[in-house]
């Protein structure tokens, strides 16, 4: 079990399982146009494990872009509600994010928290 800490983004990097020791933190990326297309980019050639934050309607539709620019086979992390009692961490490819993301429809619309992704190569 993970220890919380002042950083949800923290919490979910060491409960993901994925290379800790190098990590780079990306918060929100853009919602739309050249600055999201960038950042994907970015985040794709990125060679440390990527957190990410994202609003739980948006999560499908990041991780189907991620899988476009990161390709299907990405490790990554998903986790949400940290700490909290309806906590869930989710492990897999970005292809099989991407469609449990899509299944599974986001609980919290209204809510202003995030969720974190943290994604890694190999």
């Amino acid at each position: 079990e993970v220890v919380p800490g002042p950083s949800a983004g923290i919490t979910a990097l060491v409960a993901s399982g994925l290379p800790a020791g190098r990590f780079c933190f990306e918060g929100f990326l853009p919602r739309k146009g050249s600055g999201r297309a960038e950042r994907l980019v970015a985040v794709a050639a990125e060679q440390r494990t990527t957190v990410i934050y994202e609003a739980p309607h948006r999560l499908a539709r990041t991780l189907a872009d991620l899988e476009a620019v990161a390709g299907p086979h990405r490790r990554v992390a998903i986790a949400r509600e940290l700490t909290k009692l309806h906590e869930e961490i989710w492990r897999g490819t970005l292809h099989d994010a991407a469609v449990w993301a899509t299944a599974t429809a986001p609980r919290w619309r209204t809510c202003a928290t995030a969720t974190s992704v943290c994604c890694a190569r190999g």
